[in-house]
């Protein structure tokens, strides 16, 4: 899956909010597939390092971390 969606950010966030809201909407998008139940891994691609730090932080991820 691809995730084109366009996102109506705050204009006052950082781009790195940006960016670690848009990596958030992705993923709950593809949760929210019928066929996520059947999923053992979700890829996200991005180069943005500090981004990735922020979000192996997060609720949202699981406790199997990050690959660098």
């Amino acid at each position: 899956m691809v995730y084109r969606e366009s996102l109506s950010l705050d204009s006052m966030l950082s781009p790195l909010d940006m960016e670690v809201t848009a990596v958030k909407e992705a993923l709950k998008a593809a949760l929210s597939l019928p066929t996520a139940r059947f999923s053992e891994n979700i890829w996200i691609l991005i180069d943005n390092l500090e981004v990735t730090r922020l979000l192996s932080q997060s609720p949202i991820c699981s406790s199997q971390g990050v690959r660098h």
